[in-house]
């Protein structure tokens, strides 16, 4: 029963503590999606936020060996570059041209006004 009741305090203290890093931070959940675009027109870039941190996002093409060549031409300085398929519906399928992770939206226009 000790034990029990000590497990219940753990799981209290730990729902309690995830209760308190939600509301200390103000980012919105993300929408079912999984991700958010936030677009950057003077910098011609679109960040987006997941559950793994945030990503640039250079380009968008139909063709993924467009995608696969523009991908080919950046240089991240040490930050992954990706492709990444995107089923859009009835628009079709695009392919989307990432740099990172980066831990936040701070960092990753660090990065891209490095770029431009």
């Amino acid at each position: 029963k000790e034990q029990q009741t000590r497990q219940q305090q753990n799981n209290q203290q730990q729902s309690q503590q995830q209760q308190n890093t939600t509301e200390n931070t103000n980012t919105p959940p993300l929408p079912p999606s999984g991700e958010e675009y936030i677009t950057d027109t003077g910098m011609d870039v679109v960040f987006v936020r997941t559950a793994q941190g945030f990503f640039i996002q250079t380009a968008s093409f139909k063709q993924k060996s467009d995608a696969d060549n523009a991908a080919k031409k950046i240089n991240g300085n040490g930050k992954e570059v990706s492709v990444k398929e995107a089923d859009l519906g009835a628009k079709g399928t695009y392919f989307r041209v990432r740099i990172g992770t980066f831990k936040t939206k701070e960092e990753a226009t660090e990065f891209a006004k490095k770029m431009n």
